[in-house]
Order: C-alpha cells, then structure tokens, then sequence
C-alpha cells in the first residue's frame, strides 16, 4: 500500500493527478498489474507519498506545491531489503550541493581578479522538473516501481525518494554549473568588449 498521504481522498486525488502527469510526459511508464509477477522478482515496488512544499511563482510570491515521493527505503518483497539499504553509497558519485556557495565565492573571487572593473551579475536558474531530465537504466527502472489506481507505474527518471538520486542529479548539475564557467572563460567571451 501507498503512505497515508496518498491514500485518503485528498492525497489519493493528488497522487493520481502527478502520476498522470508522468505517464504524459514520459516520466513514468503504466502497466497492467498482471505484470507484477513478472517484474517484482527483478526489481520493488515503493509505496508513494505526496509531500507539500513550498515555491515562488514568476513575481516571487510564495506559493505551495505538492510532490509525489516513492519511499524507497521500503523493504522490497523480494530482498527483504530495501533499494536505498542496498545502494552501494561508496561507489555514487560525490554529491556537492552542500558545497555550492563556498564554489559561488570563489567564483566572484576569480572574475573579480579577471575583471576588476566590470560589474558581476549573478542568477539563480531552476531546471523545471529537473530529477525528470535523468533517465533510470532498465535496472534501476525496475527498482523504483509502484502501484497506483490498479496500475502498475514504472519510474523512467530519477525518483524523489531514491537515495542514488541526489548524487546522480548532481553530476549533470556540476556538468551544467562546469559548461557555463567554461563558456563565461573561453578566450572568444570577454564581456569587457
């Protein structure tokens, strides 16, 4: 079964509403729940969540948003244990969020001593739907499954839930943040002209 906030009227409704949104966008693949004899040998089935958070709409105010999270931390059927128990944490890439503003200072530090005189602008960019710009290898697909509404829904991008998730995000973050510094130095850009 799913978390209770996703199982009474109002989450359920939400649920519902989000994963069909992934399965509209390609985020999430439906199947019948026949399948689910086949597949959950090689994989598990996380119950989902609904969780509300807050963001800004396009003039800054505050405005709630609603989630859908798989718990992964489920034990699977299976193993007995769950995906993020069985995640090997020592072989995922290094996850560097924490260390953004230290990299952000040392930044300006750096264009300050490359251009004392030009003024430093600096923006904040949000990737919508960002954990969905990541696909899941066919393994990993498998590990991240869930029913709901009598379907069986398979994630195809990264989960929110997913202790893998965070450190793989952040690669292709670091390669987005890396590409932008390396444009902003490439000796054709110089901003002073």
């Amino acid at each position: 079964g799913n978390h209770k906030s996703a199982t009474n009227e109002a989450g359920a409704a939400l649920a519902s509403g989000l994963m069909q949104e992934d399965v509209a966008h390609g985020y999430s693949l439906p199947l019948p729940t026949s399948c689910i004899d086949k597949l959950a040998p090689f994989g598990s089935i996380a119950p989902l969540g609904v969780q509300l958070q807050n963001t800004l709409n396009e003039l800054g105010e505050t405005i709630p948003k609603w989630r859908m999270t798989h718990d992964q931390s489920f034990p699977a059927e299976g193993s007995k244990t769950s995906v993020n128990l069985r995640t090997i944490a020592e072989e995922l890439p290094e996850c560097r969020y924490g260390r953004a503003l230290i990299r952000l200072l040392h930044l300006i530090v750096g264009m300050r001593a490359r251009y004392p005189t030009t003024p430093i602008l600096i923006g904040k960019f949000d990737l919508k739907a960002a954990y969905r710009r990541a696909h899941l290898s066919p393994e990993t697909a498998l590990e991240s499954m869930t029913v709901l509404d009598d379907l069986l829904e398979v994630s195809l991008r990264l989960t929110f839930g997913g202790s893998s998730c965070p450190p793989q995000w952040c690669c292709i973050s670091e390669t987005i943040c890396d590409l932008a510094n390396d444009i902003m130095h490439c000796p054709a850009w110089n901003p002073d002209e």
